[in-house]
């Protein structure tokens, strides 16, 4: 597991928490696009995943964001990242716990209406158009080879 402080003010914490999941299929990772009207990192492409609920852990979190949005049961998952951010359009602070999804099962389905894709690893980490999250977490997965096999 990899962790990456944000540039914080001392003495300042996360006061959001969000749980975010590098699904890849074929070579192939699966993005969402976040809208314009999004208040944190809009206009980007992302990893599926959402906020934790008051005392949730982080990995069930994960399991029922990715239900909730995907249809999917996920049956395995390592943590790969934690990064603390100041996301710079809301100035908020956020904890973000990114996994590797290991197994799951059922068809993805975009059941939130929102715009998935699935991308070239390669291209995803080439693109412009990735939220610097993101791009960090599949960096991270990359060079330690935690997709290898999946």
């Amino acid at each position: 597991m990899t962790y990456r402080p944000a540039e914080l003010i001392a003495g300042e914490s996360p006061t959001y928490q969000s749980a975010g999941g590098v699904i890849v299929v074929a070579d192939a990772v699966l993005l969402e696009y976040r809208p314009n009207d999004r208040k944190v990192y809009p206009d980007c492409w992302d990893i599926p995943g959402g906020h934790l609920h008051p005392g949730e852990p982080p990995e069930r979190a994960l399991v029922r964001e990715l239900h909730e949005e995907l249809g999917i049961e996920v049956e395995k998952v390592a943590l790969c990242t934690v990064q603390d951010d100041c996301e710079p359009k809301s100035g908020r602070l956020y904890r973000h716990y990114n996994y590797v999804v290991r197994s799951f099962r059922g068809e993805v389905v975009a059941r939130e209406e929102q715009t998935l894709r699935w991308w070239p690893i390669e291209e995803a980490l080439a693109s412009n158009s990735l939220n610097p999250i993101a791009t960090f977490v599949l960096r991270v997965c990359v060079a330690e080879n935690w997709l290898d096999g999946l």
